[in-house]
């Protein structure tokens, strides 16, 4: 049976995205291939952290549980099933670095009338292909230059169109660097794929490293993919505004 490092597992709502205000159970993989100037989770950036945290409460403030890492698929199943939420969602980190283990666990989940939301920085295409129709839908975050310090579109547009196989949004975190050819070039992107694909422009949370964006630039940064793509919306972290994790 498949293992992974885990940095946690909770019962919340989803804060980004399209589907945000949903209560979902959260997976959290360890390890991460980027490292993006906002990143929210830093702490689960490396591969191999000794323990896992569970935590109690849908708002995931109380710590229930430490479990010794990597946890088996038989392990998290079990733990996933004390949780209510019809909605899990697989993130990290980035979880298509456990490409063997999502291959087991996303399966399972599924058998057992869970739905799956797999959150990824849309860059492991082979591993995505593995994974993706055991997949409901996929949140993709795309990366731009001002954040991860190269121009990783090609690798974005070979993702999504695998990832196109399934429900798909795009998701871009915008901030006071980010440029309108950025965002053009993004929207462009997506719509070589499919112009029907929604896309998120999520302004950044206020936090150290990250420039904040105002109402008017964010109007104007959507203006600039609207004229590219059908469907863009602003929607910024809800989970931030709560102060759920």
């Amino acid at each position: 049976m498949a293992e992974a490092f885990v940095a946690e597992i909770m019962e919340s709502i989803q804060g980004e995205g399209l589907w945000m205000g949903c209560r979902q159970a959260f997976v959290r993989l360890c390890g991460c291939n980027l490292r993006c100037a906002y990143c929210d989770t830093r702490g689960s950036w490396g591969q191999h952290q000794p323990e896992c945290q569970v935590y109690r409460g849908w708002e995931g403030q109380e710590t229930l549980q430490r479990l010794p890492n990597p946890l088996a698929v038989d392990q998290l199943l079990g733990l996933v099933e004390g949780f209510s939420a019809p909605w899990v969602a697989v993130t990290g980190g980035e979880p298509l670095l456990w490409p063997a283990f999502l291959g087991e666990l996303l399966p399972a989940l599924r058998a057992r009338g869970r739905r799956v939301l797999l959150e990824t920085n849309g860059t492991l295409g082979d591993a995505l292909a593995r994974v993706v129709h055991e997949v409901d839908v996929i949140s993709m975050d795309f990366k731009l230059p001002s954040a991860v310090g190269e121009d990783l579109r090609e690798t974005h547009r070979r993702f999504l169109c695998r990832a196109a196989e399934r429900d798909v949004y795009v998701k871009v975190v915008v901030d006071g660097a980010t440029s309108d050819r950025e965002v053009r070039e993004a929207a462009e992107c997506v719509a070589a794929v499919d112009p029907l694909i929604p896309l998120v422009l999520q302004p950044v949370s206020p936090r150290e490293g990250a420039a904040g964006v105002g109402l008017a630039r964010l109007g104007e940064l959507q203006r600039v993919a609207l004229d590219v793509l059908d469907d863009v919306r602003v929607i910024p972290q809800l989970h931030r505004y709560l102060g759920a994790r």
